[in-house]
């Protein structure tokens, strides 16, 4: 019964949208560019700059995409992303497409794989912190299982209402998790961790577009599977 339970709940829940591979006219986003996010008169980077929209500045859908759509007519930038701890740098690949946005009164068109349904907030304090940002923004957790307080052993098994299905694994030597994250893209994800953490190293972008990411003593994955982003964590102690 309860597996019965879990797949119709992350069914139903997973059939609304979150991620930025979906939206429609009048949806909000926000901008997860840390530099802020140019808009254009034109759908290029040829374009007119109209305006420059800061980090976490919210925008109004004026287009429309499909998961679909971003699988099969994204187009490609590069980006080039700092190595905070070993000063270095590398270049990640951002998949997206230009849509048209209203901001501040002006419309024109921005590149949507900086763009979020999900709105920045303060940063949490640990390595489950990427797991709270999304917890923190539902009304509603489902726990399938989960770790008795105070143990240091135990294994949490969630729902969020926002589709995102999450697994932590707490043990003497360490930590992992595996999280679900439906209508999302790799692009999207690897922002809102750059975010959340204070120093990110070892990244490395796959010939598949999936994204490592090396710290001390553990790290992150972040693939796609169809729909869903598939974030993994270890680190031991």
């Amino acid at each position: 019964m309860k597996i019965v339970l879990f797949f119709f709940t992350a069914i139903v829940l997973a059939a609304n949208s979150y991620g930025i591979t979906e939206y429609k006219p009048g949806d909000s986003l926000f901008v997860w560019a840390k530099s802020g996010l140019n808009m254009r008169n034109a759908p290029n980077v040829s374009g007119q700059i109209l305006a420059k929209i800061p980090f976490g500045k919210e925008v109004s859908c004026k287009g429309r995409k499909s998961w679909f759509d971003y699988v099969k007519y994204s187009k490609t930038i590069t980006d080039i992303v700092q190595d905070e701890e070993h000063g270095g740098v590398c270049q990640i690949e951002m998949k997206g497409q230009w849509v048209k946005i209203s901001y501040d009164g002006i419309e024109g068109y921005i590149f949507d794989a900086y763009l979020s349904r999900f709105k920045p907030k303060s940063r949490g304090g640990d390595i489950t912190r990427l797991f709270e940002y999304f917890k923190n923004r539902c009304d509603s957790v489902i726990y399938l299982e989960r770790k008795v307080p105070n143990l240091e052993f135990g294994r949490d098994k969630v729902i969020l209402c926002n589709g995102i299905f999450a697994t932590q694994n707490y043990h003497s030597g360490g930590y992992n998790f595996q999280m679900s994250i439906p209508d999302c893209s790799i692009e999207e994800v690897f922002l809102i961790l750059r975010y959340l953490e204070y120093e990110l190293s070892g990244i490395i972008q796959k010939e598949d577009g999936g994204i490592l990411i090396g710290q001390d003593l553990g790290g992150y994955t972040i693939e796609s599977f169809k729909n869903f982003v598939i974030v993994t964590g270890e680190w031991t102690c």
